[in-house]
C-alpha cells in the first residue's frame, strides 16, 4: 500500500501503487446484469458475452488465477433508444479491450436493435515463449440486429442476426517466413485479409438464431458460416492461453491466403443450454455440428465440438472454502 514508494519524487505513481494494491485484494464486485439500466462487473470475471456472442462469448480474464491477478470490467447502460457496453480484461494493464453500442430507432413500440461492435487485442503473443515473432494487434469488429418476442425475467425469446470480421494491424512493416519462403506484410490495417484483391471476402462470419431463458435455464439455437482464420466466439473462455497460437495461425495464412486449408467456408447448427443456480451450481452444455463447403461440394466435418461443464461454489461446502469444477 505505498509504503515501499518514493513519495516525495514520484507522488503519482505511489498513489497508482495504493489504488492497484487496493484493487488486487478485491476478487469481484458486481452490480446489475445486462438488462438492466446499468450494470458493472469488475475483478475476476468467469464469463463476458458481448452481443450474442460471435465475437466474445463467455470470455473470462481468471484462467491464471491466483498465479496472475487481473481486474477485468464489464460496464453498461440501457435506455428505450440506446445502449452501451465497454469491456476490458484488467484496468490496471489493459490488452483486450473494446465495446458494443446499439440503437432502438422506434423505442418499445417496434424494438428491433441494431448493433455495433469490436474488440483489440494489443498485446496477442504476450505468454509466448518465443517473443521474436511479430506481434500485430488483433481486430475483430461486427454488425448486428436483435428483435425481442418475450423480454420478461422468468420468459425471454430473442432473434438476432450477426456478422463480423477480423483484420490484424501491424505497427511496422514485417517480413514473416524464413528465407526463401518469405512475405513481406506493410505496415498498417490488413483489409485485403478480409476483402482480397479479387472482391473475395475472407476471414469473416456470420450467424443467425433465437436464444433466450426459461427462469434460470438458458439457452441457444444458432446457423453458423465462417472462413479463413475467423472463429465464432473468437475471444472464449479459453483464449488468454491461445491467444499466441491463434496469432501464429494468422502468419501462416498470411504466407499463404491460398492454400487448401483456407479455401471455402465451414456452416454448421451450435446449440448450447444450461442454468445456474446463483452462489451454489452451474451446469451447462453446447455442442457444434459443421460442414464444410469446397468446390462446391459439402462435406461433414470431422471438427464437431461438445463441451461439458459444472462448478460447485465454493459456499456449498461449510468451512472447506473449496471449488469444484469439472470441463
Amino acid at each position: 500500500f505505498g509504503t515501499d514508494q518514493n513519495w516525495s519524487a514520484e507522488p503519482l505513481v505511489a498513489a497508482k501503487d495504493i489504488l492497484d494494491d487496493l484493487l488486487l485484494k478485491i476478487r469481484f464486485i458486481g452490480y446489475g446484469n445486462k438488462r438492466d439500466p446499468f450494470y458493472l462487473s469488475v475483478g475476476n470475471l468467469n464469463s463476458i458475452t458481448l452481443g450474442h456472442g460471435l465475437i466474445m462469448n463467455e470470455y473470462t480474464n481468471n484462467s491464471d488465477f491466483p498465479v496472475v491477478r487481473r481486474i477485468g470490467v464489464d460496464i453498461g447502460f440501457n435506455t428505450e433508444y440506446f445502449g452501451m457496453e465497454a469491456i476490458a480484461n484488467d484496468l490496471i494493464v489493459p490488452e483486450i479491450f473494446g465495446g458494443r453500442i446499439h440503437i432502438t430507432p422506434f423505442g418499445s413500440r417496434f424494438p428491433l436493435s441494431l448493433g455495433v461492435s469490436g474488440i483489440a487485442d494489443i498485446n496477442p503473443r504476450a505468454i509466448a515463449e518465443d517473443d521474436s515473432q511479430p506481434n500485430p494487434i488483433i481486430i475483430n469488429g461486427g454488425i448486428d440486429l436483435d428483435y425481442p418476442i418475450l423480454s420478461a425475467d422468468a420468459l425471454s425469446l430473442l432473434l438476432y442476426a450477426d456478422a463480423a470480421a477480423m483484420v490484424p494491424y501491424f505497427a511496422e512493416t514485417t517480413v514473416i517466413g524464413t528465407a526463401p519462403n518469405t512475405t513481406t506484410i506493410e505496415q498498417g490495417f490488413q483489409t485485403d485479409i478480409v476483402l482480397t484483391p479479387e472482391n473475395e471476402l475472407k476471414n469473416f462470419g456470420a450467424a443467425a438464431g433465437v436464444m433466450g431463458n426459461l427462469a434460470t435455464f438458458q439457452w441457444k439455437l444458432e446457423a453458423r458460416f465462417f472462413n479463413g482464420t475467423f472463429r465464432p466466439g473468437y475471444f472464449d473462455r479459453t483464449y488468454d492461453r491461445m491467444r499466441y497460437a491463434y496469432v501464429d495461425d494468422l502468419l501462416t495464412y498470411l504466407q499463404n491466403p491460398s492454400a487448401e486449408e483456407y479455401s471455402g467456408f465451414t456452416l454448421g447448427v451450435f446449440g448450447y443450454g444450461g442454468f445456474d443456480i446463483a452462489d451454489i451450481f452451474t451446469l451447462d452444455s453446447g455442442y457444434m455440428w459443421p460442414w464444410d463447403i469446397r468446390d462446391d461440394q459439402v462435406i461433414v466435418s470431422e471438427e464437431d465440438t461438445f463441451f461439458i461443464r459444472a462448478l460447485l461454489d465454493r459456499s456449498v461446502i461449510p468451512y472447506a472454502d473449496m471449488e469444484l469444477s469439472f470441463e
